[in-house]
């Protein structure tokens, strides 16, 4: 059988927690060779303009098949997880889909709803391309099952460089320069709030608390917690 799929590394950074990966879907229609169905969460922003560059990229190569675009808002895909059981249920897979690497990759694995990808982890070298870790997120049973796109930290700190600029600040480098800072911009801008996380969608503060709770308890506190 001939497989159609997509499959474009990004820029990878260094995984903590979440690998978006591309996969390719078990009893998909990939023989017709004109259209290619994809679902993903890449909706918005950068994040859209990155999923238009694997479009592109993928119609130069394939200027034949036709990409059905198909993108679930949801923050992390949970809303686009809902669609795709409800279409895997129905018989009726997408050819690839966006999903988290890891835990909810292998439920696809366990389901037989999704073939290895071996061939293309070997036709580009990834074992030599990605971090070991980053490879084993998505090897089950002595096989591949996803092709890796991005990777996020969830320990990222942004700064306002306008700011610091203006208050003559330099970035901090540890958690006690990092409260300096912010008893300066307190101090010399009291209508600013010094720090902030957004907390509407409870999951930043939760992904802090995992951060905090492994780099102040250490690995076997952080495993006791969560086992």
């Amino acid at each position: 059988m001939k497989r159609v799929y997509l499959c474009v590394s990004l820029f990878i950074i260094l995984s903590l927690f979440v690998l978006p990966l591309s996969v390719l879907a078990k009893g998909a229609d990939q023989e017709s060779g004109k259209e290619l169905i994809v679902y993903h969460w890449w909706t918005a922003g950068g994040e859209r303009e990155a999923m238009n560059k694997i479009f592109e990229w993928f119609n130069k190569k394939n200027p034949d098949i036709k990409i059905v675009d198909n993108p679930i808002a949801g923050g992390g895909g949970i809303t686009l997880k809902t669609v795709l059981l409800g279409l895997l249920a129905a018989k009726m897979p997408p050819d690839t889909f966006q999903s988290l690497s890891g835990a909810e990759l292998k439920m696809y694995v366990d389901g037989n709803y999704i073939d290895p990808v071996d061939d293309i982890w070997q036709a580009n070298n990834l074992d030599a391309n990605y971090p070991p870790v980053i490879g084993r997120m998505t090897l089950f049973n002595g096989h591949h099952y996803g092709i890796p796109m991005n990777a996020h930290r969830a320990n990222w700190l942004f700064y306002s460089k306008k700011l610091f600029d203006e208050l003559g600040l330099q970035p901090p480098q540890d958690v006690d320069e990092m409260i300096a800072a912010a008893k300066t911009i307190k101090e010399k801008k009291p209508d600013v709030a010094p720090i902030g996380i957004g907390t509407r969608e409870k999951w930043p503060a939760v992904f802090l608390f995992d951060v905090v709770l492994l780099s102040v308890g250490g690995p076997d506190a952080y495993e006791k917690f969560y086992t």
